[in-house]
């Protein structure tokens, strides 16, 4: 005879309604935060077109970062000319061409069409590119609370929603205007694991085989959506792999055959629709997942013995799991080993599984993906403050709560608790290693959090009463009632305490965004990109070829028409190895560059951006770095991906002998001159700046009067003044836009001394 603690509420139906509620509440707390930055979006756009900017450009106000700039120009581009004619969007069309000069884009190949299409759907493009994420982080709440109270409970579906409404991890993708493939995807990823793991609790064959193919075509949105759908080929390796620790060896054949099932319509669909133009495929992902779910079938058969005249060593009769651990083990360190070998693991998704080989430096990756911030480990001192700050009580209790629930699944021989769980644990040795799995670690982490407690109180509910004296000392070793309360009141509480806090950062932190292109926050907006885009779009020809270091690639081409040699999809890796040799090379090698990517002189201009100070008594430029700044900060990069690192570290040594050592400065100068004026993108800052009295445009134009007659006397770097020393030789100034930093209604402040905060945008013409 057993008793169950008392229910707090009457009727289970009446828990489930009112988790049900919460979640709406939860829901409209996400909606509003996440729309935050929209508001913000709208009242810079005003700004701008109070200051002179023509609405068509100003609208760029309302998008975030880089990708969505090109989620919005393909879905314009299927708004004006139908779904269907994602297919026709490949090199041999020619509005691929502005993109990757002079070779043009594949979007067939290399983007997904889902986002696009749902964004072309809405009927506004822009505003669907706005509304698109903050829906999906809506449905994220929604899909969490339906996986939760189906599988686990009312509690566990009321912690769950809450958590994916405010962490900053999990908003991180999912606000106004920043339209990003992975936030967009986790609600179709969550589905896909509700419909697996509904399949393996399914036993009749007619209940679980429309669940697989459920699975299928849910995984199927994901694929059309984001390329982390390979998240389900790990989900469904590691479930099959572990199948035979957390059941029997007839119901682990099962799990296989429901598998195989799920995966073989979700690639047949996959491979349908990308032979059709529509997403792309990985077959390493595909071989790799068939591999796995035909090896461990075959092994749960030997084990099984069905395979005539093939018996179990005798040592392991009566030990079979051993001998499938050793064989499972030895193949996974043989795969993984081969993969590595045969360049199969040469992406990100291999150097996070190979991360702590990367940080002690025993591999390692591109060159250009080394010099992406998101790829770079969580456990980094800056990352991890970062880590802790967004994904906030998950960082510790997210490992606990997953070992705790695979403690629970193999005790009660549960391998349907497995697939969720295990993705958990390896997201978090992911996101270890790269910052990249931030959101998706979080999402699903989530699940496995909110899990645990609906367990530690069903654990909790459940008291054996003494009948025998057998029974009474099972019963004195069981966990007292009354801890398992403590512990789970406690674990509930750090839940909504982090919760709480959470909202808070997260109100804070997108209460303040707004529009990389217009500045970092609500009291730091310069309006000089939109002027640029502006200028380039209605006063340059659009012919004309505009080179600037990756990231404004999108910006440029999206938002003036011109063609761009790169741009935030990083494709090809040759291309961007000559755009860092041109800019960290002297004019004549980036002179040799251009003629070797077909660009004409007169009509290609060279462009940088950075962050500086007018001192408006001593008429000079101050730029910030080291400590800050745009370009010449991502200069580490120019010179990395260029395989120039000792160039850049020689330049910032000497920067900083200089600066500290202005007796011996004499002696550094001369060398240091001689390095930047090797160095275009030093080099154009310095010389651009000095230029600023005759090309210079200031934006607003009612603050020209700020800066007099933009008069320049001399420029500092790292605390060493220069005087207009480098003479332009296959390059001459073409526009020196500087726009000073603003608040979002207009205001500008002046530092004490009469330091003007500005954002500066140096152009320059080829001329041969």
């Amino acid at each position: 005879m057993g008793r169950q603690l008392p229910s707090i509420l009457l009727d289970r139906r009446v828990q489930y309604l009112l988790a049900f509620v919460a979640a709406v509440l939860f829901a409209v707390v996400a909606w509003k935060l996440r729309m935050l930055p929209y508001y913000n979006y709208a009242e810079v756009y005003d700004l701008a077109v109070k200051m002179g900017i023509r609405s068509d450009v100003a609208k760029y106000a309302y998008i975030n970062a880089n990708d969505p700039w090109i989620e919005y120009w393909l879905a314009k581009y299927l708004a004006e000319h139908g779904l269907g004619s994602w297919t026709t969007l490949t090199r041999s069309n020619p509005v691929t061409h502005i993109f990757w000069y002079p070779w043009g884009r594949d979007f067939t190949k290399t983007e997904y069409p889902l986002v696009p299409m749902m964004a072309a759907l809405t009927g506004n493009p822009l505003w669907g590119i706005d509304i698109v994420p903050v829906l999906a982080g809506v449905a994220l709440v929604f899909t969490v609370f339906l996986f939760e109270a189906d599988l686990y409970g009312p509690l566990a579906a009321v912690l769950g929603s809450m958590l994916v409404a405010v962490l900053p991890a999990a908003a991180s993708r999912t606000f106004a205007g920043f339209t990003e493939k992975t936030g967009i995807a986790m609600p179709f990823l969550i589905i896909t694991l509700w419909f697996y793991v509904r399949s393996l609790r399914a036993a009749e064959e007619k209940r679980w085989l429309p669940l697989a193919v459920a699975t299928a075509a849910t995984w199927l949105l994901v694929e059309l959506t984001w390329g982390g759908y390979a998240l389900m080929h790990a989900t469904i390796a590691l479930t099959v792999l572990l199948a035979p620790f957390f059941t029997s060896l007839d119901e682990a054949r099962r799990v296989v055959e429901k598998s195989f099932t799920a995966f073989l319509v979700f690639s047949v669909l996959a491979y349908g629709f990308e032979a059709a133009g529509y997403g792309k495929v990985s077959n390493t992902f595909t071989l790799a997942t068939l591999a796995v779910l035909v090896i461990v079938y075959g092994l749960v058969e030997y084990l099984r013995g069905r395979f005539a005249g093939l018996r179990l060593p005798e040592r392991y009769v009566h030990q079979p799991l051993r001998l499938y651990a050793l064989i499972v083990g030895a193949l996974v360190v043989l795969g993984v080993a081969a993969g590595y070998a045969a360049g199969a693991l040469s992406n990100k998704y291999g150097y996070t599984i190979l991360w702590p080989l990367r940080d002690l430096g025993l591999v390692h990756m591109g060159r250009v993906e080394e010099t992406v911030a998101e790829m770079s480990s969580a456990l980094r001192p800056g990352n991890f403050r970062g880590f802790l700050r967004e994904a906030n009580v998950l960082v510790f209790l997210a490992p606990l709560a997953a070992i705790y629930i695979l403690y629970r699944a193999y005790r009660e021989k549960r391998v349907d608790h497995v697939p969720h769980t295990a993705l958990a644990l390896v997201l978090f040795y992911g996101v270890l290693g790269m910052m990249y799995l931030l959101e998706s670690f979080s999402v699903i982490n989530t699940l496995v959090v909110a899990a645990a407690a609906e367990m530690l109180l069903a654990s909790a509910a459940r008291v054996t009463v003494a009948v025998t004296r057998r029974r009474r000392v099972q019963a004195h070793r069981n966990v007292p009632r009354e801890l398992k309360l403590l512990v789970l009141g406690f674990y509930v509480l750090l839940l909504i305490i982090g919760s709480l806090y959470s909202a808070s950062v997260t109100a804070q932190s997108l209460g303040a965004t707004t529009a990389t292109i217009t500045g970092s926050s609500k009291s730091q907006v310069y309006l000089s990109w939109l002027w640029l885009l502006q200028h380039f779009k209605y006063d340059v020809p659009r012919s004309d070829v505009v080179v600037a270091w990756w990231d404004y690639g999108y910006w440029i081409s999206v938002g003036s028409g011109h063609p761009t040699l790169a741009d935030g999809a990083t494709l090809n890796g040759t291309q961007l190895r000559l755009l860092a040799r041109l800019l960290t090379g002297s004019e004549n090698e980036a002179a040799k560059i251009m003629h070797m990517l077909r660009l004409k002189p007169g009509k290609t201009y060279v462009l940088i951006n950075d962050i500086a100070l007018y001192d408006t008594r001593n008429k000079a430029f101050i730029y910030l770095f080291p400590r800050n700044g745009i370009d010449l900060m991502k200069s580490w990069a120019m010179h990395h991906i260029a395989g120039r690192d000792k160039k850049f570290q020689e330049i910032v040594t000497l920067l900083a002998q200089i600066a500290g050592q202005r007796a011996a400065a004499p002696a550094y100068l001369p060398r240091l001159r001689k390095l930047l004026n090797d160095t275009l993108v030093f080099k154009l800052a310095i010389d651009g700046a000095f230029e600023f009295q005759r090309h210079g445009v200031v934006v607003p134009k009612k603050y020209a009067k700020l800066f007099g007659n933009k008069e320049v006397k001399s420029v500092t770097l790292y605390s060493v003044t220069f005087n207009k020393e480098f003479k332009m030789t296959r390059f001459k100034p073409y526009i020196v836009v500087v726009s000073p930093f603003m608040t979002i209604d207009g205001g500008v402040k002046v530092l004490r001394g009469g330091l003007i905060p500005v954002h500066i945008i140096v152009v320059y013409e080829w001329t041969g």
